[in-house]
């Protein structure tokens, strides 16, 4: 049965690390894409996801092996992972949420630039690496030493405050930025400002995977986390990896709807990286999306496609007129 178990978790964190890659590698090297800096957001993500998943993959192997393995990386590696996918997706709710409020008032937002994104990553990163480093502390053997132990809490307090830092833990690892996720999606939908057709099927796709990943994989795996963290129960620790490494896949599947990413991975395959993209087209469709064209569905035609509809309209009748250039 252990093995199965483990052999299961390897093919899911397999595909899972891979996928990562593939998106990673085929973002980067697209001009075009790499440009439009909410991509890059793909990118940031999927680095911790495809880090744990690799890691995730060793574990699993030595253990069929019935090799030693320091149990320390195990919680730092988990906890650094969730901590780093919550949080920039937080970020990435509260541009949209901006983008489409903006929009909905006509005011022109200019997309965030690629330096700010990075510096949020880096800022996140650090803060889930002092997730993990507690992780190390509350859960392994390295810190049995100090009275951070989950098991010395347990000893010299109760179980009751056990569970209460552990908890206090997934509140500032996860819980937090599902809240605020949440949050943004009622007020998304409150308002009625995310329409479902044209040029705002791509913002759409980005709200949907919140809402498919936080309630569907994430909520669940974190239950099934502290009850095995906590000592409830053993067993439900393997289902924790499961879905981890699952949202990770679907995570990808909703980016690759994305129509410029889709390209691109295309590209990747075809190894021709660089296709017919320019960078300059990708700054153009992504300045195009954020000065409002994703609220037409709301407010009526933008001022931008009734110019094209009276121009197109003009132009396709039977009496071509040239208009000469001016000398």
């Amino acid at each position: 049965k252990m093995m199965v178990i483990q052999s299961v978790r390897i093919a899911l964190a397999c595909i899972a690390a891979i996928l990562c890659t593939v998106f990673i590698s085929a973002i980067v090297l697209s001009p075009a894409t790499r440009s439009q800096t909410f991509n890059l957001y793909v990118v940031y993500l999927s680095i911790p996801d495809g880090i744990g998943n690799i890691f995730l993959v060793a574990i699993s192997a030595f253990t069929l092996e019935s090799a030693a393995v320091d149990d320390a990386w195990i919680p730092f590696f988990a906890h650094s992972q969730v901590t780093a996918n919550m949080w920039i997706n937080a970020a990435i709710a509260h541009k949209l949420y901006t983008l489409l409020h903006n929009s909905s008032t006509r005011i022109k937002t200019q997309p965030p630039s690629a330096k700010r994104i990075t510096m949020e990553a880096l800022a996140v990163y650090t803060y889930a690496g002092l997730m993990g480093v507690w992780g190390i502390y509350l859960l392994s053997d390295a810190g049995w030493t100090t009275p951070f132990f989950y098991g010395n809490i347990v000893e010299n307090h109760s179980i009751q405050l056990a569970r209460f830092v552990l908890a206090l833990g997934y509140v500032l690892m996860a819980l937090s930025p599902m809240a605020y996720m949440a949050y943004v999606c009622y007020r998304v939908w409150k308002h009625k400002l995310l329409p479902l057709s044209g040029r705002t099927r791509s913002i759409a796709l980005y709200f949907l995977r919140l809402v498919v990943i936080m309630f569907v994989f994430w909520i669940p795996a974190l239950v099934f986390g502290f009850i095995s963290q906590s000592g409830i129960a053993g067993s439900e620790g393997y289902a924790f990896y499961y879905l981890k490494s699952l949202q990770t896949m679907v995570s990808l599947a909703f980016a690759a709807q994305k129509p410029d990413i889709k390209k691109a991975l295309w590209n990747f395959f075809a190894c021709n990286c660089r296709g017919e993209e320019t960078i300059q087209e990708g700054q153009n469709q992504q300045r195009t999306e954020a000065e409002g064209e994703i609220g037409t569905s709301q407010f009526g035609t933008s001022f931008l496609t009734t110019l094209r509809m009276k121009f197109s309209k003009k132009f396709s009748s039977p009496v071509m007129h040239v208009i000469p250039e001016e000398s």
